[in-house]
This record gives structure tokens, sequence and C-alpha cells, in this order.
């Protein structure tokens, strides 16, 4: 029947055409298409764990799963009959055989961000947040000062946490920096866990300032959470979030020890050399 194993995998996939991460009954979604192909591969039921759950739209260039499978094949040869399995918008990055207690969402120590804001539209790349004007970058840079360090996000996560678990949304900013590109600048955010939605909607509202859309004040009352008003202000902030198709999740820091990766697993480089075929 074949040995069961825990098998840890990193994927990179553009959101764009998926309903996110996963979704209950829907088939379009990244699990749904994991999920399928290694069922098909080994034909036996798979239980497939994630890192983070991204929202509908949102990208990653490094997400980290673990799938729970039986199977004999070598790493190799799973790695290589998963690729030619998975839809072209999923790429497998690396797979390798994990201990058996390894959890990728039980073992997340920081998760990375990385929000592309343009207003200059692109034939070639569309994976962005495309304004109709310019905003100042120098007003958001000031407005991410505030953010580093322990912060209750209870306001961006949808007002849906009840008042007595509002510790449960208090998160570490590790990073919040703005860097200029050509006709836009890109945000990056790193927080120590992943709150759903919550990072859309904070970047959204910073940008929501600089375009005058929210005023600071309003920002800096979201970032001290009062329980009475938590309702009034997730409302809002929910409609200040940032497009999800210029969202990209950059990476997930581990806790635990993990076999360093040097780029250079068969996996690796075929996953390489296929996105510098489609010119990413």
């Amino acid at each position: 029947m074949g040995q069961r194993r825990n098998i840890k995998i990193l994927l990179e996939y553009d959101g764009r055409r998926f309903r996110g991460w996963s979704s209950s009954g829907e088939d379009r979604t990244v699990a749904s298409r994991v999920t399928t192909a290694l069922t098909e591969i080994t034909g036996q039921p798979v239980t497939l764990n994630v890192a983070v759950r991204t929202d509908p739209g949102v990208h990653a260039e490094e997400q980290v799963a673990n799938a729970l499978l039986v199977t004999d094949l070598p790493e190799h040869e799973l790695g290589q009959a998963l690729e030619e399995k998975l839809p072209g918008d999923i790429a497998l990055l690396d797979l390798e055989d994990a201990p058996e207690d390894f959890h990728a969402q039980h073992q997340v120590q920081g998760v990375s961000w990385r929000l592309q804001v343009r207003w200059r539209r692109s034939a070639l790349d569309r994976r962005c947040w495309l304004l109709d004007e310019p905003v100042d970058a120098a007003t958001i840079k000031g407005l991410l000062k505030l953010l580093p360090g322990r912060q209750d996000l209870a306001p961006f996560t949808g007002g849906k946490v009840r008042k007595d678990k509002l510790r449960n949304t208090v998160v570490n900013v590790q990073r919040a920096e703005l860097r200029s590109v050509e006709d836009g600048f890109d945000l990056f955010l790193s927080v120590s866990r992943h709150l759903p939605s919550a990072v859309r909607r904070l970047l959204g509202a910073t940008v929501a300032v600089a375009r005058d859309e929210l005023s600071g004040a309003h920002l800096a009352d979201a970032l001290q959470p009062r329980p009475k008003l938590l309702s009034k202000m997730a409302e809002r902030l929910s409609e200040l979030s940032a497009s999800p198709h210029g969202l990209f999740l950059e990476g997930v820091k581990l806790g635990g020890r993990d076999r360093p990766r040097d780029g250079t697993s068969p996996t690796a480089l075929r996953a390489k050399e296929a996105l510098e075929r489609d010119g990413r």
C-alpha cells in the first residue's frame, strides 16, 4: 500500500484566477488543485495543511504546505509527478520529507508581505493595485513609522473577533517599509503571524490616508482599538482594503529545524527554468 509520510511542499502561485488558498465547496482554489494532483498520484486520500491561507486573488512567492499521504515514491519522483499535474499558474519550488510532527501552520513565526502599487497600467504585468493617480509616498512613509512593534489588529480583521478574545489579534510588526519604483511603490510588511485579511486592510488604510479617503487620526485610532467602536471601525476599514491582485506572500518564517535549501535541487531548478521562460 505504501508508506505513510509527511511531505513539506514549497509553492509559488499567481492568485488572479484562484478563489484563495482554500474555500469550502470551491474547485478553483490552490488547495483543491494541489490536493487533487497528489490524490491522483498516490491513489489515496491526502490531508493538506498550509502556513498562510491567502485571500482570493492574492499571490504567493513562497508558500509552505505539508501533505500527509501514503506513497513509496522517492522525493524527486513525487516532485516531478506533482509538477506535471499542477496547472501553469502554480509552480512547485521544492518538496521534501518532513518530520512526522511538522505542521506548516502551527510552526509559523513570521509572515512577510509585499504590496505592489502602481498608477500606470502595464500590459506585461497586471499583478498590482492600480490607482487612478499618484499618491504621496512621503505621507505613507510617515504612517509606516507607527507600525513596528506590538499591535492589536482587531479592527483590521473584519470585526468578527469577540471582545474577550482581542488578545488573539495582537501581532508583532517586524518590518514596515516603502520602496519607490517607477510609476509607483512597493510596501513591505512583516508580522509575527497571519490574521486573515488584516494585511490587506491595514495597507489599504495606509494608502487611503495618502489619498485623503481616511484621516491619519482615524488610522491611529484603529491601531489602538476600543471594543465599543470595533464593529464600526472594522466596517470602514474593510471598504478600504488593498486590491488582492497587488498583494504577494513573500515568504514564511518557520520554527524548528528545516533541511537547508540551496536552490539546486532538480525541482527548484525546473521551477526556476519554467518561470524564466514565462518572463517572470
